[in-house]
């Protein structure tokens, strides 16, 4: 997050003879609560959240293992609507941090745009000469509406590039090679937009956090182009890249009482902790909780512009500023100063075997508590055999939990701040192997596959073939390569109702995170691959000849799987560790593989019935599909994915706070993870 100097601003303040303070058009400071509305990660990749850092919180835009692409926040240009008239100037101001630079293409960037349309990666281009870390378009040279951009090495097609430029730290102001800046990861640098609306000019300062000036300069928007900023664009380049944003505004100058915001920033058992924020220029003024009322001046708080209150008494509390005789808007905040105890994790079956021994991973949705704590769990199984018994603790939200045999498993969900809550999973659920509804993709005969209409068709191909991370060894110690295997191939034309295999049928594709409805976009045409020896892969690409788009995520499902059966989907992918979801066995032979050893084993995705089955287009393979039915002996399966609660459960508000279960207003409220309302 972005810190003042709180000395140098002190001392400027010193030859300050009035009070002055901009009128916001436009904020996000992130101190409020979550991801605003505006945000929109264009292609469900990585992952866009606010983070706390000790002192506030920034939102951060973390890609992960992905190929790259962009975050934009649209807030439009009607913010302007009703100041334009007279209006000769206005400012945008924000401030970012290269967390990190991708490690495999260099096509990041930031951008500053105007319009009613939102800023999209699917301009970038392609990498100049083959080279992951070549050139490519940015969006500040795709569009006139485009008032700054910095892109890391984007001009154009990039030929006049030095080689030794080509290491991700050069980022090109406005479009101009010949105007460099070199930001370093992990430091924050604000970025300062000065629009001038006369004479269509976009002054910009860049500086780091104790002012020292980096980068200064000005671009002239054409006639016909958009003067008016309306988003902001973000490129994170391909794997590991991460950029985070603070303090976003959009400003006038003029003497103006800007409301202040009042934001919860800490909890701890029934003390509440809330920060407020107001401009340079503007004095607060405060009632607490206690009706005591606080004077506070800008120059007086650190850092600047923030103001710490902290309480264990409910009620109201009550802000506004003056700048002069000129009075903001009160605004009011109800403070709720009781323990919030946290949930019961929701769990969810990843992997089983015959017998009651199965893998369940524990998750709480941190979205739903206020603030949303990082959180872990404590576990401890008593077996009913007496022998099993164990406990974990400390695991990380998310954790999965390997139970070997029939007993009751017990997990404390805790936080600093909050009320831990023990609750109960009952493994009384026996599973048993169907081999009737198992697929063993890696091990079907030619004469079978023939059968169902896949024809021989090589070998293996694409990445699976070149990067050779599935592989054997021979007894003499040789590497046995999988692309030396025959592969069969069904054309995407012979579907019919979308099934490409006895009982399995393709629903489509998507992006991860899509919707059903969005997933079941009926039988987006790929072809489907099965390798001996290796497994299933949907191709990347549609068509009989593979000409066509790019698919995302290809989603199947098994259609003769009942409610309390449970699928076992052993993946394995072409990026990554060999070892994280492969084995590496010493065989005779190939066809020793093609017939017996299964080499995707390592990776186990668990499916519920009626859930589809995600599969990373080009990049992973299914090995085979495992299905589990319960014991007809067993009890209990209508519960197998539902926590019992050991006590009366809590009732929460819509803002996740515990309430009195005895004296409930009027309202909505939350109990298990359901509303109900009191009327």
């Amino acid at each position: 997050m972005r810190k003042f100097n709180f000395f140098l601003t002190a001392l400027l303040a010193l030859f300050t003879t009035t009070a002055h303070a901009d009128r916001i058009l436009y904020s996000e400071n992130y101190e409020a609560g979550g991801v605003p509305t505006t945000w929109t990660n264009q292609k469900s990749r990585g992952t866009l959240e606010i983070v706390p850092d000790g002192e506030g919180h920034y939102l951060s835009w973390a890609l992960g293992q992905n190929n790259g692409t962009g975050v934009t926040s649209f807030w439009g240009e009607s913010i302007f609507d009703s100041v334009k008239e007279g209006l000769t100037e206005y400012s945008v101001k924000v401030d970012f941090q290269f967390g990190s630079f991708g490690n495999n293409q260099f096509n990041g960037e930031i951008a500053i745009y105007s319009g009613e349309g939102s800023a999209s990666d699917s301009g970038q281009g392609t990498a100049f000469a083959g080279d992951n870390k070549g050139q490519w378009t940015s969006y500040s040279n795709l569009t006139p509406n485009c008032l700054f951009g910095i892109a890391q090495n984007s001009h154009g097609d990039g030929k006049d590039q030095a080689a030794s430029d080509l290491d991700g730290t050069h980022w090109f102001i406005n479009g101009d090679s010949t105007n460099i800046f070199t930001p370093t990861a992990g430091t924050w640098y604000t970025l300062t937009l000065t629009v001038n609306l006369s004479n269509r000019e976009v002054a910009y300062v860049i500086e780091d956090l104790d002012g020292t000036f980096k980068k200064t300069g000005s671009k002239t928007m054409a006639e016909d182009a958009n003067i008016y900023a309306s988003g902001l664009f973000i490129m994170n380049a391909r794997y590991q890249s991460i950029t985070n944003v603070d303090n976003l505004t959009v400003t006038i100058p003029g003497e103006f009482a800007n409301d202040p915001v009042i934001a919860l920033t800490g909890i701890l058992d029934t003390e509440r902790t809330y920060t407020i924020s107001f401009m340079e220029g503007e004095t607060l003024y405060l009632t607490g909780t206690d009706n005591t009322e606080i004077i506070i001046n800008y120059n007086d708080t650190d850092p600047a512009g923030s103001y710490v209150y902290k309480t264990t008494t409910s009620g109201t509390l009550k802000a506004y500023t003056k700048v002069g005789n000129i009075v903001s808007n009160i605004v009011e905040q109800e403070v709720n100063c009781v323990s919030i105890v946290l949930p019961a994790p929701a769990s969810k079956i990843v992997a089983a075997k015959e017998g009651y021994g199965k893998t369940i991973q524990f998750t709480v949705d941190r979205s739903s508590i206020e603030l949303s704590p990082e959180i872990f769990m404590d576990f401890s199984f008593k077996a009913d055999n007496g022998t099993d018994d164990f406990i974990l603790e400390n695991q990380n939200n998310g954790a999965k939990v390997e139970i070997p045999s029939k007993g009751t498993l017990t997990i404390t969900t805790k936080a600093t701040g909050y009320t831990a809550y023990t609750s109960t999973f009952d493994n009384n659920v026996e599973y048993k192997l169907n081999t009737e509804k198992s697929i063993n993709f890696a091990h079907l005969t030619e004469e079978q596959l023939t059968a169902i209409g896949y024809n021989a068709d090589g070998l293996v191909t694409g990445n699976f073939a070149n990067y050779g991370r599935l592989f054997c060894v021979s007894t003499s110690g040789d590497t046995l390569v999988y692309k030396e295997i025959p592969q069969y191939t069904k054309l995407s034309s012979t579907f019919e109702d979308g099934t490409f295999y006895p009982n399995l049928y393709y629903i489509g594709s998507a992006d991860a995170g899509a919707s059903f409805a969005e997933k079941n976009n009926t039988k987006v045409p790929v072809n489907v691959h099965i390798w001996q020896g290796v497994g299933l892969n949907f191709e990347g690409k549609q068509g009989d000849d593979m000409n066509g788009n790019w698919i995302k995520f290809a989603y199947f499902m098994v259609d003769n799987m009942v409610e309390g059966e449970f699928a076992a989907v052993y993946i394995g992918g072409n990026y990554g560790d060999s070892d994280a979801d492969s084995n590496h066995p010493v065989v005779e032979s190939l066809e020793e593989v093609k017939t017996t050893v299964n080499l995707i084993e390592n990776r186990i995705d668990g499916y519920a019935a009626g859930e589809p089955i995600s599969l990373n287009r080009v990049s992973d393979a299914i090995g085979r599909i495992d299905i589990y039915t319960p014991s007809k002996e067993s009890a209990g399966i209508k519960d197998i994915n539902k926590v019992v609660y050991t006590a009366d459960a809590p009732i929460y508000n819509l803002n996740g706070v515990q309430v009195n279960a005895k004296s409930l207003k009027k309202g909505v409220y939350v109990k298990q993870g359901k509303k109900f309302v009191v009327r």
